[in-house]
């Protein structure tokens, strides 16, 4: 299915980000609010977003050409009767958003996806909102949207692989990181995210250290490592029989049983699954150049390390 013209719902923070991104790419967009002074401030945070893209030179066309691919209303029956994809992104708020979905069903036409920029709720619940359930999947994405990378794809059951490759392709297309998540489930990616922020929030409530040590701490270390190799393929650098040790140990030190490593891990070790350097892990490395794999992580270690310096933030 080919995607030429997108509508926007919401243009809040997220929504005129994700909007612009679009438009960026050469869709043509439009952006809906019930409120004329959200839009009208949504298209001046919109100017100054794509003006710092462009001096950063991640933009290439002018303010005023990305613009003219955009319209902002607050007319959603008219502006969704030819659109070939939909971003809601209003607040976390399920029963409107089910409101909305019951309209955009009725509205758009029988081909168009409906996707949701929801960070926890179901997805399912909105896809029962309407008659086209195998046209609807979660697209979360991450603050600032016309920034981050990833975009978290979320099917439901009854999403069809139709919908699920339109919306891998789309947001390819935007230079964009899609992640397909296996199932429907409440907040995947922010439930990453909880586990660290109640862990630092708890490390300063303790008196550990101060809020700037404790950010200094995850910025240089795992946090530095973390935008190249990810959670489970850095395991694999490192050891998992070693990191089960490590954890076993926290669930005595502290009487705490929320640091005992999930039963994964536990039979992984039982296999010899351990890291790369035996051949197997999470990712598997039997017909890989190890020594060659380390050299390319450290190089873009390296890179990161000279942008961080340039910055001034170490």
């Amino acid at each position: 299915m080919q995607i030429n013209k997108i509508a926007v719902i919401g243009a809040g923070i997220m929504g005129h980000g994700i909007a612009h991104t679009y438009a960026q790419y050469g869709f043509n967009v439009v952006l809906v609010d019930t409120n004329d002074e959200i839009l009208k401030q949504a298209r001046n945070e919109s100017i100054n977003e794509i003006d710092m893209l462009t001096e950063e030179g991640l933009v290439t066309d002018e303010v005023d050409i990305v613009l003219s691919r955009m319209q902002f209303t607050t007319d959603l029956k008219n502006s969704v009767s030819d659109v070939d994809y939909v971003e809601e992104a209003v607040s976390e708020d399920l029963d409107l958003k089910k409101d909305i979905y019951k309209k955009l069903d009725k509205f758009c036409p029988s081909h168009t996806i409906l996707a949701s920029n929801t960070s926890f709720l179901p997805i399912r619940d909105l896809a029962a909102a309407t008659r086209r359930s195998d046209k609807v999947i979660g697209a979360h994405w991450v603050n600032p949207p016309h920034i981050i990378p990833l975009v978290e794809l979320v099917p439901t059951s009854d999403t069809s692989d139709e919908t699920i490759q339109t919306t891998v392709e789309l947001h390819k297309s935007c230079n964009k990181a899609p992640a397909v998540l296996a199932r429907d489930a409440h907040g995947f990616m922010p439930r990453l995210l909880a586990v660290l922020l109640n862990e630092a929030i708890a490390c300063l409530e303790e008196g550990l250290a101060s809020a700037e040590e404790i950010d200094k701490m995850v910025s240089n270390s795992f946090g530095f490592r973390l935008p190249t190799l990810g959670p489970l393929r850095g395991l694999d650098y490192w050891n998992l029989e070693l990191f089960k040790a490590a954890t076993d140990h926290l669930v005595v030190e502290y009487n705490d049983e929320r640091y005992r490593s999930p039963k994964l891990v536990e039979t992984m070790v039982e296999q010899g699954k351990l890291s790369m350097k035996v051949g197997e892990g999470f990712y598997n490395y039997k017909d890989v150049d190890i020594l060659q794999l380390r050299l390319e992580r450290d190089r873009k270690y390296c890179k990161q390390l000279k942008v961080l310096r340039d910055a001034g933030a170490i």
